[in-house]
């Protein structure tokens, strides 16, 4: 709050009120402007595309632009701690819990937007959930989230062949402290539903092993772009390959 580029909010309306946390958005978008871009992430999330830690938001954003795309897809790819992850041995959460699904994703082209299911919450407790997500969009007055985060409205915007990836943080060292924490507040969808499902298993349990066969370690943001899980970005405007992530299942589909 000390810092002089920062505004903070808060709200007084729970988030499944407050439409799981769209009402807010939607309501920030509107105080601070349209027809201009932004970044909406939680605080769970890590954004990363290709070359992100050399070309800055700016040129991502002006690539968008040159092919008129005014959103980018962004799969939450699920973090895990390994038998043998120590919390603080590093900065970033990715340096204490540090693996990932590198395979077992399904993914669909749906009316809406693209869909996008499957790694350690599929394989281990058999959740659907949604792991598609746009934390860069360009908000104008057409814009709208209607029922879901992960199919904002207009949906013939939510197709796109430059994707990145979102480093989620749901499994973080503290997860069965988070997860009993959400599954008693029920402010989630369907009453919490899904958490409800991970504290079943994780009572039943105890620990949880997440890692298996599909396991790899997490390098650094270009690995990803290796592993096909994001597409590159030419960012030279005379330059247009590109090509849509392999890993999630695209090339298939």
């Amino acid at each position: 709050m000390d810092q002089p580029d920062v505004d903070v909010w808060t709200s007084p309306i729970r988030f499944e009120a407050a439409r799981r946390g769209r009402r807010w958005r939607e309501e920030l978008f509107e105080r601070y402007g349209y027809n201009r871009w932004y970044i909406n992430v939680d605080s769970d999330e890590f954004l990363v595309y290709d070359q992100c830690p050399r070309e800055p938001l700016k040129a991502l954003i002006e690539v968008l632009e040159e092919r008129d795309i005014k959103r980018l897809p962004a799969p939450m790819l699920d973090f895990y701690p390994s038998n043998e992850a120590k919390s603080g041995n590093g900065n970033m959460p990715w340096h204490s819990v540090d693996h990932v699904d590198g395979s077992g994703y399904e993914v669909e082209f749906l009316k809406r937007g693209i869909s996008v299911k499957g790694g350690p919450r599929k394989r281990l407790f058999d959740e659907e959930n949604e792991l598609i997500k746009f934390p860069v969009i360009y908000w104008d007055r057409y814009c709208y989230f209607g029922s879901s985060i992960h199919r904002p409205l207009p949906f013939y915007r939510n197709f796109s062949q430059i994707w990145g990836v979102l480093l989620h943080f749901k499994f973080f060292t503290n997860y069965r402290d988070k997860i009993h924490e959400a599954a008693s507040n029920k402010q989630h969808y369907n009453g919490s539903q899904h958490y409800l499902a991970l504290k079943k298993e994780i009572d039943r349990a105890g620990v949880i092993d997440f890692v298996s066969n599909s396991s790899i370690r997490f390098l650094h943001p270009e690995q990803l772009v290796e592993l096909g899980f994001m597409p590159t970005i030419e960012f030279d405007p005379d330059d247009v390959r590109l090509g849509p992530p392999r890993n999630w299942g695209l090339s298939n589909v």
